[in-house]
């Protein structure tokens, strides 16, 4: 945040050109954008239509166990204006800092849930790159704070498979199915070996 310091009433010319100054550069460092349109209530029907849809009961109950009440907080845009700050709101924060935030702008409406930092300094919690953007919340969730879950399975993915491929083992925590997808890269047998897991729950396009 910019403040300006010192301030005092201009008895110049030169006093009042620098006040104009100081305001000027501080609109700049503070230039806010659209705000949001969305209430609370709706992000949270939003999130519980999306969880209704899971097939997997541990994962359901591991995203209720990490959310917090919508709590909206100001990022900054790094793509536009300098100075530029989206509203968002806060709806999940993971154990480290992390979490996941939902937004009309910026990358929304095609994306707007978003892996940001809940805290830090401004330019960590910025809203960050488009690759940590998705369209659905459970999306984001996966790329995530799931990964403290045991539900991560290998997937052998061949040349004319679709993303992730076939699953070829059983469920794993997350540090063990990348030991065991290291095991079967060296195979160097042409196939890809992905991690993903089988959870179920809607594709639909309606945010």
């Amino acid at each position: 945040m910019v403040v300006i310091d010192s301030w005092r009433p201009p008895t110049s010319h030169w006093d009042t050109q620098r006040t104009i100054e100081q305001a000027r550069r501080c609109a700049v460092s503070w230039n806010f954008g659209h705000t949001l349109t969305i209430t609370p209530d709706k992000l949270t029907h939003l999130i519980d239509e999306e969880l209704s849809s899971v097939s997997d009961a541990r994962v359901a109950e591991h995203v209720r166990s990490l959310l917090v009440a919508p709590r909206k907080t100001l990022r900054r845009w790094d793509y536009g204006e300098p100075g530029l700050h989206y509203e968002c709101w806060d709806v999940l924060e993971e154990r480290g800092g992390l979490g996941i935030t939902y937004s009309e702008h910026g990358f929304g409406p095609a994306k707007p849930w978003g892996l940001i930092r809940v805290s830090g300094t401004e330019s960590e919690m910025s809203m960050g790159m488009d690759a940590s953007w998705c369209r659905r919340f459970l999306d984001a969730y996966f790329e995530s704070a799931a990964s403290e879950l045991p539900i991560w399975r290998v997937f052998k993915q061949r040349e004319d498979d679709e993303f992730p491929g076939e699953a070829v083992g059983p469920e794993l925590a997350w540090d063990s199915v990348w030991k065991e997808v290291e095991k079967l890269r060296e195979l160097q047998d042409g196939a890809r070996y992905n991690v993903h897991h089988s959870v179920g729950y809607s594709q639909g396009d309606e945010q």
